[in-house]
């Protein structure tokens, strides 16, 4: 596994955001996987349907902070920035909220098989 796979799924599994661009508000991440070089999936956590099924397609990938973040830049553009939960949040109450709204869902997508085997379909149809 490439360090910036390895950052990302450390930076998933502990709870992360995404901001997908400059200015973005931050998307709660339930799963990402990279799919070849330059493609990455993304999967909004609490999501239930095809929408919530992203793509980012970076042509560099940049580890920060010892693995607190990952920058994903396109042509020398940030397209995706994805960070802990703490830090893309300034107040500790969101923080809490999030990191519950991220367990439930967690929790659903390892109960539901239903909800796995669509996610992993939206995966191989990109």
């Amino acid at each position: 596994m490439k360090p910036s796979e390895q950052a990302v799924a450390d930076l998933v599994e502990n709870g992360a955001m995404l901001t997908p661009a400059v200015g973005a508000g931050a998307y709660l991440v339930g799963l990402m996987r990279c799919l070849s070089d330059g493609r990455w999936f993304w999967w909004e956590a609490g999501g239930v349907d095809e929408f919530a099924g992203h793509v980012v397609e970076p042509d560099t990938v940049n580890v920060l902070y010892d693995g607190l973040a990952v920058a994903f830049y396109r042509r020398g553009e940030l397209v995706g920035y994805l960070t802990t939960i703490k830090e893309a949040l300034d107040d500790e109450n969101d923080s809490a909220n999030v990191s519950r709204i991220l367990r439930e869902w967690f929790a659903e997508y390892e109960r539901n098989e239903n909800l796995r085997g669509f996610i992993e379909r939206q995966i191989t149809s990109r």
